[in-house]
């Protein structure tokens, strides 16, 4: 019994991702047959992350916001200051501020607020990130902006602003960066005058170390759009911090 219980569970797993795979999966079709999947199939945990996203995009699709807010809700709960699955939390994250974006450009109001609220539970895990000190702000400035957007949308601007002046104080870090790089590229310019090798060398591997930084920094900037004289207008770029 508890065989095929477990092989159930496996077919479900399997019939699932065949629809997902299809040009147009059924969404109601998809979330019936994902309804109450992690308790019913526990031994299929290391599908689970699977499951959950099937099942989210499904009743977002149906407009079933109540249901989709618990899920990304039990989601972010479950791993609050763990970082092991932020990669998979940010992907759900993006996802949510395509589809308000989608949402709004079609004009459905609705639709454009429940996934921006989405997004914001999405990430307002890795807000808690950089407030536990577990990753900083400058490694999530794209994140981040994303963040603020959510804010702008339910027209909370004292939170919005709150959210990017993480973003501007990490941006403030390149301008610091250039400082450095200059201070090392002025040392270097010293020891090859006064023709000493070792400070040269130390100062070039020194000057290469912040160079690498700095377009780190840059990208980083560049993933940037704080947006606080208005709603968030076009399309998420796709994979951006992905």
């Amino acid at each position: 019994r508890t065989f095929s219980h477990e092989t159930k569970g496996r077919a479900i797993y399997m019939l699932a991702g065949i629809l997902e795979q299809s040009k147009k999966p059924d969404p109601k079709q998809m979330a019936d047959l994902l309804a109450g999947y992690e308790s019913q199939y526990p031994n299929m945990k290391d599908r689970f992350r699977d499951i959950e996203e099937w099942r989210i995009t499904a009743e977002d699709d149906l407009g079933n916001y109540d249901k989709v807010e618990a899920d990304i809700t039990a989601i972010v709960e479950r791993n609050k200051g763990n970082t092991e699955h932020s990669d998979f939390i940010k992907g759900l994250g993006l996802d949510f501020w395509q589809r308000a974006e989608e949402f709004k450009a079609k004009g459905n109001q609705k639709g454009y607020l429940a996934n921006a609220k989405f997004a914001q539970i999405a990430y307002g895990y890795f807000e808690d990130l950089v407030q536990t000190g577990k990753i900083p702000a400058k490694n999530l400035t794209g994140t981040l902006s994303i963040l603020g957007k959510t804010y702008i949308a339910e027209n909370n601007i004292p939170k919005a602003q709150q959210i990017f002046s993480q973003v501007v104080k990490a941006d403030n870090d390149l301008s610091r960066e250039v400082g450095t790089f200059l201070n090392w590229f002025d040392q270097l310019d010293a020891a090859y005058t006064n023709g000493d090798v070792a400070g040269f060398q130390s100062a070039y591997a020194s000057c290469v170390a912040s160079a690498a930084r700095l377009e780190s920094l840059r990208k980083q900037r560049d993933r940037l759009a704080p947006q606080l004289g208005g709603p968030p207008r076009g399309r998420a770029a796709t994979g951006a911090e992905r």
